[in-house]
């Protein structure tokens, strides 16, 4: 036997090696895998559950190697981005969408991609969840109105759907809204308070004044005295009096 095929047995055995070790981290790393589909609704038999549980196991590892691709694809984007803005101008822009989509990528795409890179590159002890989530977990992640604290969910692996991230955002923007509709209603009620206070009947020149003003401090006056139901009984008293002295005006 020869120098040269003693020495390409050795360089087979040892990629039949590391094939076998390659092979068996693999499967270790499937078997951690924890199956997310509740196999225990389903009325099969065992056997096909096995099965089932093991497809998924695949899928989920297979996924995360996509995810990894997407990754350095997102980052090649990003570098590629970053020579376009360096060399373009207001005058004479220099289009990146036109050079990705010379490569078949579209906007959407692209975004995703980018997106997806940059959650790594900002919460990085949050990768392996980041590699794991589909395109359309990513892009809801991503979205501009998407608040933080959902973002958080998804990375810590509490929302784990596109859907359940839209269903988790209505909800939020919904409350945020409430609260702030609440908070400018108090507001109103504290400024129409403050005005009430400082009413001072006999210190008013109702002739001085205009009847167009005239007008609007009545309608202004009667939603004070609607509105606030935490005026004081001598507050109250002011308002109506002024309420009448402006009815009377207004109406001579």
């Amino acid at each position: 036997m020869t120098i040269n095929r003693l020495t390409k047995l050795k360089k087979n055995e040892e990629l039949l090696k590391e094939e076998i070790e390659l092979g068996q981290l693999i499967r270790n790393d499937i078997r951690i895998l924890k199956p997310n589909f509740d196999y225990d609704s389903l009325d099969i038999e065992i056997k096909d559950k096995n099965i089932l549980i093991e497809y998924e196991k695949n899928l989920m590892y297979q996924g995360k190697r996509i995810g990894e691709i997407a990754c350095i694809i997102g980052e090649i984007l990003e570098k590629a981005r970053a020579i376009f803005k360096r060399y373009s101008t207001e005058d004479e822009p220099i289009n990146f969408a036109i050079w990705y989509k010379a490569m078949g990528f579209n906007k959407d795409q692209v975004y995703i991609f980018r997106g997806r890179f940059k959650l790594i590159l900002e919460k990085p002890e949050y990768k392996e969840n980041i590699l794991k989530l589909s395109d359309a977990t990513i892009k809801e992640a991503i979205n501009k109105k998407t608040p933080e604290i959902i973002v958080k969910k998804v990375l810590e692996g509490e929302l784990k759907t596109a859907k359940e991230v839209k269903i988790e955002r209505e909800k939020t923007l919904e409350i945020d809204n409430s609260k702030s509709r609440t908070l400018d209603f108090r507001n109103e009620e504290i400024q129409d308070a403050e005005i009430v206070k400082s009413f001072k009947v006999d210190a008013i020149n109702f002739k001085e004044i205009k009847s167009f003003d005239l007008i609007k401090m009545k309608i202004g006056l009667r939603k004070i005295s609607t509105n606030l139901q935490s005026l004081s009984d001598e507050q109250l008293r002011k308002v109506d009096e002024l309420l009448k002295l402006l009815e009377n005006i207004v109406d001579n």
